[in-house]
């Protein structure tokens, strides 16, 4: 994970990663990557679950980019929360843009804290002392892949209560052109 995160990283500064875009299911997707975290919650003891609109849609993205995006960001809503949280992915089509947002009831990150993350590297402190396992390149990854969508990402958190981290993807033409 380490190197594939070091290599895609690498790419993305010099501008060689290319995104392999394709019209994609928003509901398959988030429901593939809670699939593949659901051990990791299961092992946790923490709940996992989806928000999805009633009325499924598509984005004209990267499926690689898009999985990378929603794994990182679950998983690390699931490390950090204690035995017994939640984290809920919610999916929604707002303004031509997918907006995927992931709430967890971890442990929060101090609000002078905030703006270092996404970075690469950047790894923090929990109120123990420990930093969680980790690259500190998964954040720096999804801010790097939504922005090559053209998209955002934003960090919400209250310290002690939880965290919210939003990516917005343009839905883009193809999206257009199928409807």
């Amino acid at each position: 994970d380490l190197i594939n995160d070091i290599r895609d990283m690498s790419k993305i500064e010099a501008g060689k990663h290319e995104l392999d875009k394709e019209l994609l299911s928003v509901d398959e997707i988030v429901r593939e990557c809670l699939d593949l975290m659901s051990e990791q919650a299961l092992q946790s003891n923490v709940t996992l679950k989806a928000e999805l609109p009633s009325a499924p849609f598509s984005v004209y993205a990267d499926r690689r980019a898009i999985k990378q995006i929603l794994l990182n960001i679950v998983s690390n809503a699931v490390k950090f929360t204690p035995v017994n949280g939640s984290v809920v992915v919610r999916a929604r089509a707002k303004e031509r843009q997918c907006v995927l947002a992931v709430s967890d009831t971890g442990v929060g990150i101090p609000a002078d804290q905030i703006y270092r993350l996404g970075n690469p590297f950047v790894q923090l402190r929990n109120n123990a002392g420990a930093t969680g396992k980790g690259t500190g390149l998964g954040l720096a990854l999804v801010r790097a892949l939504s922005e090559m969508h053209g998209g955002t990402f934003k960090i919400e958190s209250v310290e002690g209560h939880g965290t919210t981290v939003t990516v917005t993807i343009p839905l883009g033409s193809k999206v257009a052109m199928a409807a």
